[in-house]
């Protein structure tokens, strides 16, 4: 293990030395471009956390010591985010967008994917901070205790606005499984969800982080208050599977349904995205990659995130880039059959 921490630790001192070297040679030097300078960091409200915590420690890690400073986006913070960024001057080195999935996945996959504002593939990736399994939990009470149930019986389930995880699982279940949910959304945030399924305005609530409910609302399940009803991502999470909460693709009904599934549980693997302007040079992305990367190991960063509830589970940015160019190069008609899924 000493020996594989060693490896990477030379590895990310030789891409930094890599990085400076090629930028002097052109006659640009990173650590005096970012000298004195301020690196804005552009948010949506559902992000600030991830961002407030990780912007903290990855200055120290950029050369130069760069000073920080956030932009908060309202609204449809994450989509907001990715638009501004992506309108930024081409070579600017000083802004960096904190993202949620849906900003990487709408322009493709959205039912505004035609009238785009930003194209996911410019985006220059520098990581992503963890990953993700989503849940349906329904109330104890609520008519199906089971997703098989499920397929049978109508559930209330509740939801925020279009385009979030809460509302897009549901219509998923709903139009690739044949689930028998009834969507009542409008709903503000995830914790006026949670409220109502409580007051019993509504039975239940999909597209829950498993790692988020284990952090904020774990009692609902201690306490038996809520059944876990299915698992969504790109595979199995072992611990839901001990608790016997069935995984989505054990219900997929056909081919063309599973690929279209697959494509939407990509993004659980991107959960906190952050990523640079387009058409940023080598030096700087070079220079912002690394400095993520070392943030997600670094012995202070890990406590600090641990402290802020913050679930870490990195991806790197050259992954990341790759994932993406993936997702994009899905042949039109699954990207039209996901699309459909998420549709009322």
């Amino acid at each position: 293990m000493t020996s594989i921490r060693v490896h990477i630790a030379m590895l990310a001192f030789v891409m930094i030395l890599g990085a400076s070297y090629s930028a002097r040679a052109a006659g640009f030097d990173i650590t005096e471009f970012y000298t004195g300078k301020t690196i804005t960091f552009i948010v949506g409200s559902e992000n600030t956390s991830y961002a407030r915590t990780i912007g903290r420690h990855m200055m120290k890690k950029v050369p130069g010591n760069p000073s920080l400073k956030f932009k908060l986006m309202s609204g449809m913070g994450s989509r907001c985010a990715a638009a501004a960024i992506a309108g930024l001057a081409p070579g600017n080195g000083l802004a960096i967008a904190a993202l949620l999935p849906e900003a990487i996945m709408e322009p493709l996959a959205g039912a505004a994917a035609k009238k785009r504002q930003y194209n996911p593939l410019e985006l220059i990736c520098l990581g992503s901070a963890s990953n993700s399994t989503n849940v349906c939990i329904v109330y104890s009470n609520a008519p199906a205790k089971n997703f098989k149930q499920a397929l049978q019986r109508p559930i209330i389930m509740g939801a925020s606005a279009a385009g979030g995880p809460s509302r897009d699982s549901v219509l998923m279940l709903i139009n690739l499984l044949g689930a028998k949910f009834r969507l009542v959304d409008g709903y503000r945030d995830r914790a006026q969800v949670l409220e109502a399924l409580e007051h019993g305005e509504i039975q239940g609530f999909c597209g829950y982080s498993w790692s988020r409910l284990k952090r904020q609302s774990f009692d609902l399940v201690i306490d038996n208050k809520v059944n876990l009803l299915l698992q969504f991502g790109l595979g199995a999470h072992s611990e839901l599977t001990k608790r016997g909460v069935p995984c989505v693709w054990k219900f997929v009904k056909n081919k063309r349904d599973r690929a279209a599934l697959g494509l939407l549980a990509s993004s659980l693997v991107f959960a906190r995205p952050f990523v640079a302007t387009p058409g940023m040079p080598r030096a700087q992305a070079n220079a912002l990659r690394v400095a993520f990367e070392r943030t997600m190991r670094d012995v202070e960063f890990r406590p600090d995130a641990h402290k802020n509830q913050l679930n870490i589970a990195p991806t790197t940015g050259e992954a990341l880039q790759r994932l993406i160019k993936k997702i994009f190069d899905t042949p039109a008609d699954i990207v039209t059959r996901a699309r459909e899924a998420r549709m009322s």
